[in-house]
């Protein structure tokens, strides 16, 4: 065969690619075309520049040597598929981003005999579209689950529509994050003199975690109380002073802790499965908002509410119900001094 002697004068240094024809040697595309129509007849051979030809039935058949590095490029551009360093190349992804892409089901690499990764334009073309649900916003796992899932016009809409939906919450719970930024800036930049506002307050629902210090009632709420906490840029962890432990004669407080919820954000419970009777309102309404700076041991002793009493005193003011006291936490480890505000209904 013609095959058989040209390679017997081949050796193993180089790569040869016949090109079916007459004439001079072919281009590269030429011989790229010869390789999809019959990639073994590609052998080897020794030297790197030499045509070989012989006379064949149907005309001359050339073998123009190339470097083995070539010719693998070459077999790999006829089959369409790029090593991880080119597909990474292609598609502007760090090699270690295609293989992270790869673990999550995004891409789907065959393997080569030398084990090498190999991807198709097709994979490519995945990756856009995979860029372009993330742009909306969409997980890795939901933006791969809704390409293996090959939604139609009207599917993919109603993924959109109720994305949108979801990023509105979140931009909403931003701004709400944002406002809480600010408004803790505001207490810090506000000095440490007890401060008096007459507000008309929005009542709270709210979760007990305890009942004073006995924090038993945190099992019943579990569920309530976990929910609660996930809604936590609008809710608050705040603790309840009951107006009988406020005027009784005992030197201390003792605060219940709650985890509490304006009831202008009721709205954020529909649709979850909380269980109403594990929520409490405080009818709050007319109150003397009163901001003050004191130690987490200070909290709780009565004679530093001496500058409320004298306040309420002052104005003709009546305790009409339970205090709500938020803390700042601006004492995050505990030590030194957080700004708190209470709310305290008055008539």
């Amino acid at each position: 065969m013609l095959l058989s002697s040209a390679a017997a004068r081949c050796g193993r240094a180089s790569q040869c690619a016949p090109i079916v024809g007459g004439g001079r040697a072919q281009s590269d595309d030429r011989t790229l075309t010869a390789l999809q129509r019959f990639p073994f007849l590609a052998t080897t051979c020794s030297k790197r520049t030499r045509n070989l030809f012989e006379q064949g039935r149907w005309g001359f058949r050339f073998w123009v040597c190339y470097p083995r590095g070539q010719i693998d490029a070459m077999r790999r551009r006829a089959q369409d598929v790029y090593k991880i360093k080119e597909f990474a190349a292609m598609t502007g992804l760090p090699p270690s981003k295609v293989r992270f892409y790869e673990r999550h089901g995004l891409l789907d690499a065959t393997r080569e005999e030398n084990g090498y990764r190999v991807f198709a334009p097709e994979d490519a073309f995945r990756v856009n579209a995979f860029r372009v649900l993330l742009q909306y916003g969409f997980t890795v796992e939901q933006a791969v689950e809704m390409l293996d899932a090959e939604q139609g016009t009207s599917e993919f809409r109603a993924s959109l529509e109720s994305q949108s939906e979801r990023l509105q919450r979140e931009a909403d719970l931003l701004r709400y994050r944002l406002s809480r930024i600010g408004s803790a800036l505001d207490l810090i930049e506000s000095g440490t003199e007890a401060a008096f506002t007459l507000v008309d307050a929005p009542d709270q629902l709210y979760v007990s975690a305890s009942v004073g210090r006995d924090f038993s009632v945190s099992v019943e709420n579990e569920r309530e109380i976990a929910l609660f906490y996930d809604l936590l840029s609008v809710t608050s962890c705040a603790r309840i002073i009951a107006q009988a432990d406020f005027q009784n004669d005992v030197e201390t407080v003792d605060p219940s802790y709650i985890i509490a919820l304006s009831e202008r954000e009721a709205h954020r419970l529909d649709g979850t499965d909380v269980d109403p009777a594990h929520i409490k309102r405080l009818n709050l309404g007319k109150c003397v908002r009163f901001r003050r700076q004191v130690t987490r041991e200070e909290s709780v002793r009565k004679e530093t509410f001496d500058d409320l009493w004298a306040y309420l005193s002052d104005h003709g003011y009546e305790l009409r119900g339970d205090l709500i006291l938020f803390p700042s936490f601006l004492n995050l480890d505990g030590r030194g001094s957080d700004i708190e505000t209470l709310f305290v209904p008055v008539r």
